[in-house]
């Protein structure tokens, strides 16, 4: 580095290109880099919360079935045997559409 006008230093400062670590130019592919990582991070956490989304609606469906099947077999059980059976099967297939 040699010393300018004024006492400005002049060169790259023992840097191996003329653009310094400080310059815009410098910069940016770290901020890229991070930007990719964090875009990355964001896309791997929404990844996550689909599949626990998912999960929350299977066991949400899988409860409706099962209620819906107790409320039918319940309610057909005024109707004797058959009617617990026929009213159970009803009640897990409309179970499956709530």
């Amino acid at each position: 580095m040699t010393i300018g006008t004024y006492g400005l230093g002049t060169g790259s400062g023992g840097n191996t290109n003329d653009l310094g670590s400080g310059s815009l130019l410098g910069i940016g592919p770290g901020q890229q880099k991070q930007g990719t990582r964090q875009l990355g991070d964001a896309a791997a956490e929404e990844q996550k919360r689909n599949i626990e989304n998912q999960q929350i609606e299977a066991d949400r469906k899988a409860g409706n079935s099962q209620l819906t099947a107790s409320v039918g077999a319940t309610a057909g059980s005024y109707f004797g045997p058959w009617g617990t059976l026929i009213g159970g099967a009803i009640g897990a297939i409309a179970g499956k559409y709530f």
